[in-house]
């Protein structure tokens, strides 16, 4: 059909079954974790908080924390790195005196566009500290405004001193507030690989971690990992900035396998069991993003858990990965079928064998069709449209047959490129009934299952492909179909019991009936 200004990609990506993040909120209502990896940070917490909604939240460093209390080691939480929704501004208070505000939750940053400032060519939008490790510039109305708990977003947040925020435990603490430290304490703290008896009592850790019990907590988990282990990592750039120029930094918490996989060797600072870099504040604010979101939704109306992909693809997933799907959007088609592939690569943790299986993908039209099988008919797969990675292809055989060819999970339109190229909407790349024209090359190459990406798939006729319907069929595979038995296929509005009686051109589409047949049992005639 004609391109339109939106459109969505199905995917499933693999993600870790014991995410501690997740919780069960009721039979109905439940918890999803998803990472947002983007290399440009702005981008990164822009699409983390539209996931979130209103009733998720962005995860800050004291969430993260806590869950990793909550986490065995093998847990992805500890395996990576991630960008906490935490800052730390540098602002006089009513005296003048430089203070350090750390805001968990969002702060002066809180808006992607906010950040993007940061970013300006000229690069008055950051302050330097000397080494490349910039800052975003503050503006006196906003060091002025967060002293006193308003934040450029028109949120109000309570402000604590820090023997307040020693003299409470977690639970008696809102997701999103700020904690005052005098400048001279936090640049007075150690910065670098520490002792962690040390930090449990060191203000910035505290003021980071959300209070002395978090502190605690999350240090004795920590330091349990090996035996071995002495050091872990809490770094700032107090003692090289000039104190007087607001700025705010991001803070990022790291995670380097902690040793796991090591010889613990101390030849390179940056290995072995004290590695662990820890919490980093002193990183550069043009940075890379990767922000944990977590959304509260139905889990019998979304799409996370349901099962696009076969028994067999799933049952090759390493232990403790499990499939979960979301919809990826962009304004235009090419864009999020770009943004639903990185999406599909961007989440994974550390571990090796992610990496060398097969990891996510998007649905092409039979996937999403499973997927509706078992889905209830107020599930969004049944209630919102769905682009489908599967294309056809109307194209003339060496011998002149005329004939369709039909791609599930990726064909000439499985590179964003390609498709552009359609969209450049001349006599060369479009036909009149908006289809892209093919080059002579692209047509042999695809009736032979060469593909522009690269790829080689399995290309049936339809009876070899009716044939290998009872045995399996792969995740990638094209069918070429004669013209005129396409052509004879129902158009338009048709009758759905009818569908299901197996014409050619539908089952092709379809790969299973039983999709039609749970439609047509619950329709009205």
């Amino acid at each position: 059909g004609k391109h339109t200004s939106t459109r969505a990609h199905s995917r499933a990506t693999p993600v870790c079954e014991r995410s501690t993040l997740s919780l069960m909120m009721s039979t109905e209502l439940s918890t999803m974790v998803t990472v947002f990896n983007e290399p440009h940070l702005p981008d990164a917490l822009r699409r983390a908080q539209a996931a979130v909604g209103k009733d998720g939240f962005v995860a800050s460093l004291p969430s993260l924390l806590a869950a990793r209390v909550r986490a065995p080691f093998e847990n992805e939480l500890w395996n990576n790195w991630y960008t906490a929704f935490t800052e730390e501004s540098i602002v006089p208070n009513a005296s003048g005196d430089p203070v350090l505000v750390v805001v968990h939750g969002g702060g002066i940053l809180t808006k992607p566009e906010r950040l993007d400032l940061a970013y300006s060519d000229d690069e008055q939008g950051r302050t330097s500290d000397g080494g490349g490790r910039g800052a975003a510039r503050t503006t006196a109305s906003e060091a002025a405004d967060l002293i006193a708990g308003k934040l450029p977003d028109g949120s109000t947040i309570p402000v604590y001193t820090y023997d307040y925020l020693c003299n409470r435990v977690p639970e008696e603490l809102p997701r999103r507030y700020a904690v005052v430290l005098d400048f001279a304490t936090a640049k007075r703290g150690p910065s670098g690989y520490t002792k962690f008896d040390v930090l449990k009592t060191d203000p910035l850790f505290v003021a980071r971690a959300g209070g002395l019990k978090a502190a605690s907590d999350y240090l004795a988990k920590a330091h349990s990992r090996h035996a071995d282990l002495q050091l872990t990592g809490n770094w700032h750039p107090y003692n090289r900035v000039d104190p007087h120029k607001p700025q705010t930094r991001i803070v990022f918490l790291s995670g380097n396998l902690g040793g796991v996989g090591s010889d613990g060797s101390q030849s390179n600072p940056y290995e072995g069991y004290n590695a662990d870099y820890g919490i980093g504040g002193d990183a550069n604010i043009v940075n890379r993003g990767r922000y944990v979101a977590i959304t509260v939704g139905s889990s019998s109306k979304g799409l996370q858990m349901l099962p696009f992909f076969g028994a067999e693809r799933t049952a090759s997933l390493p232990n403790g990965i499990a499939m979960r799907a979301e919809a990826v959007y962009g304004p235009t088609l090419p864009a999020a079928l770009r943004a639903a592939q990185w999406r599909c690569i961007s989440s994974l943790g550390n571990q090796a064998n992610l990496l060398a299986n097969k990891t996510g993908g998007i649905a092409s039209l039979p996937e999403l069709m499973r997927a509706r099988v078992a889905a209830p008919f107020d599930n969004e797969v049944w209630n919102r449209r769905l682009t489908a990675f599967s294309d056809q292809s109307i194209v003339h055989t060496a011998d002149e047959q005329h004939v369709v060819v039909t791609v599930h999970g990726g064909g000439i339109y499985s590179r964003p490129e390609r498709l552009e190229q359609t969209f450049l909407m001349d006599l060369q790349s479009m036909t009149g009934q908006y289809a892209g024209k093919l080059s002579p090359n692209e047509v042999s190459d695809l009736l032979a299952g060469r593909l522009p990406d690269g790829s080689t798939i399995p290309m049936y006729t339809y009876e070899q492909f009716r044939a290998s319907e009872a045995s399996g069929l792969p995740d990638r595979y094209g069918v070429i179909m004669d013209f005129d038995m396409a052509k004879a296929s129902p158009r338009g509005n048709v009758s759905l019991c009818d569908l299901s009686c197996g014409k050619p051109l539908t089952l092709l589409t379809s790969a299973v009936i039983s999709p039609l047949q749970k439609t047509c049992a619950n329709t009205i005639p």
